[in-house]
């Protein structure tokens, strides 16, 4: 977390107190990305995959999240799919990785800067 810390600061950005968005790859069940998504209540996490789920949420109120995130690391063998639907803003979802197909809606195009 201190290499993010730093790359932010050399931003101009104090990841601490500021709000910042960001997309992983990984899951909340205790592993290095599921620790670096607990060190900031500001990060907005708009998007993860690990080997079973796609997680989209286009527009995340950092603090809620924040302890949805903590809510599934002390969940043991989380998923994405163990996420609080209701607290996923509009146009996001959590999907099967192994779906042929999903829909990326208006919303998440514009939150992952897709065309």
């Amino acid at each position: 977390w201190e290499s993010v810390k730093r790359h932010f600061s050399e931003l101009g950005i104090d990841c601490q107190s500021k709000e910042f968005t960001t997309v992983g790859i990984g899951d909340m069940s205790g592993d290095v990305f599921g620790n670096g998504m607990m060190r900031s209540r500001t990060t907005r996490l708009v998007a993860a995959f690990d080997h079973r789920d796609i997680f989209i949420d286009p527009n995340p109120d950092a603090s809620t999240s924040f302890d949805e995130r903590v809510r599934l690391y002390e969940t043991p063998r989380s998923s994405w799919q163990d996420y609080s639907r209701e607290l996923i803003s509009a146009g996001g979802g959590v999907y099967s990785r192994g779906a042929k197909f999903i829909d990326i809606t208006r919303e998440a195009r514009e939150a992952l800067g897709i065309d």
